[in-house]
């Protein structure tokens, strides 16, 4: 009798143990955020034109600076991978007090990716700092993406 008390004592407190675990990702600043981002890319490719031992040829490119704006709801400002990496099936979140760490696989159709993304919260929640970091290939062709990110509060959204 005492068993089958405390299994259900157990049983009414791990949902409530469960829910609180997993809302574990520090929370930022909700509003209107400039969001900055610097990229850079670089390839090795077979190239029958090379006359290298190895016959592999590479090129990089760095892309311009992109600068947009964002409005972040009060509920969705939560250091969440899937803000910085919507498009990608994200594993391995770790949270510390005001970081995120998570391990990334891209899928796109010319070359699927594997990498990292980590994120950090500074300012008291109104400045976040980060990379991701994207690898992938096969026999014929090597490719490796790095992301710079830089989000800064700006006030309250626009038009709300």
């Amino acid at each position: 009798m005492k068993s089958a008390i405390r299994i259900m004592a157990l049983l009414a407190i791990l949902p409530a143990t469960t829910a609180l675990c997993m809302d574990t990702a520090p929370h930022f600043e909700h509003g209107e955020w400039q969001i900055e981002m610097s990229q850079g890319g670089s390839a090795t490719y077979k190239d029958s034109k090379n006359e290298r031992e190895n016959g592999n040829s590479s090129i990089r490119e760095d892309r311009p600076k992109q600068v947009g704006t964002l409005c972040i709801a009060e509920q969705d400002a939560k250091l969440l991978p899937e803000l910085f990496a919507p498009a990608c099936r994200i594993s391995n979140v770790v949270y510390k007090a005001k970081e995120m760490k998570a391990d990334l696989y891209c899928g796109n159709l010319s070359m699927p990716m594997k990498g990292s993304l980590s994120m950090t919260i500074y300012k008291d929640g109104k400045e976040l700092s980060g990379f991701q970091i994207l690898g992938g290939g096969s026999e014929q062709v090597g490719a490796l993406i790095t992301t710079q990110i830089k989000m800064t509060h700006m006030g309250k959204c626009k038009g709300k």
